[in-house]
């Protein structure tokens, strides 16, 4: 707590914390015990929590966004044909076909169901703060990464829409996974509808680790799909036996690269290419437009 050892910052926030807090006489500023400053470190940390779970969530999708395109340039640079249901979600994230609303993560799932059946056979995962090791748990139906990823989604929209209240419809819905992690975490209060949703510190980790595990699976599918080109970090360059960055990762390499679908590499790097596909390409504004009203 010795704050003026460790640097000239430190010490300018211990100042400001001290300056917060009520005082008995106006020029003395108080001086706070461990407990004062362990229970405001707590409050404080709390908006913390619930931000990270939030925007670990929104990056989530925002991964199954770029793994959904990579995985539809994959299919046609192997000589592959789209389904139909594929189709519709390319032009859904086309400039051209598409709207300002990218595709979410379920419709994503629905366009692949081999994402929602290989998620349901990952674990869920609960962590310890006696120890970083995440603990995989029994795959059921009820409890597995799918449903831990798709939870949090829900919570997040919770926060986002509602302020974190709790509604009927969440509980009938997710209520049993959290119970689940309940019995992991025993100091969780139970859900109730019309109360806030709780963050704890443990549960952080838990939603690190299903998230990461279940990226690291799509990961790797993307790879198997793309015959290495697409689904690792220094693709699509070889991979390394060990993928692991001691300092800042390098700079994530483009989305096309030479060698991929010539058209969409021609999008990047060509303005008369764009144009012409702008007055060639069908487009149907009928359809955009039902798709806006609804």
């Amino acid at each position: 707590m010795r704050a003026h050892r460790t640097g000239v910052q430190a010490g300018r926030s211990w100042g400001n914390y001290r300056r917060t807090l009520p005082r008995k006489r106006r020029d003395i500023l108080p001086t706070p015990v461990a407990r004062d400053v362990a229970l405001d470190l707590s409050q404080s940390l709390y908006p913390l929590r619930r931000d990270t779970i939030v925007r670990y969530s929104a990056v989530f999708e925002t991964f199954a966004q770029c793994w959904a395109l990579n995985y539809l340039l994959a299919l046609i640079e192997g000589g592959r044909e789209w389904s139909r249901s594929q189709r519709r979600l390319a032009e859904d994230f086309s400039p051209e076909h598409g709207t300002d609303t990218l595709p979410t993560l379920p419709r994503i799932l629905d366009v692949f169901p081999f994402l929602q059946d290989g998620l349901s056979k990952l674990p869920a995962f609960t962590t310890s703060d006696r120890s970083d090791r995440d603990t995989p748990e029994a795959v059921t139906s009820e409890v597995n990464a799918l449903e831990a990823v798709t939870s949090w989604r829900a919570v997040r929209n919770l926060v986002v829409h509602r302020g974190g209240m709790l509604s009927l419809r969440f509980l009938d819905r997710h209520g049993a996974f959290f119970e689940w992690l309940r019995g992991h975490y025993p100091y969780m209060l139970p859900l109730e509808v019309g109360n806030s949703f709780l963050f704890y510190d443990d549960v952080v980790r838990a939603v690190f680790a299903v998230h990461s595990r279940a990226a690291s699976w799509m990961s790797d599918v993307l790879e198997e799909v793309s015959v290495g080109r697409r689904g690792h970090p220094l693709a699509p360059g070889p991979k390394p036996s060990e993928v692991f960055f001691p300092d800042v990762p390098p700079p994530a390499p483009p989305l096309l690269t030479d060698g991929d679908h010539a058209p969409s590499l021609q999008w990047t790097k060509n303005d008369e290419f764009r144009t012409r596909f702008r007055q060639t390409a069908p487009r149907d504004p009928r359809r955009r437009l039902t798709r806006r009203r609804s």
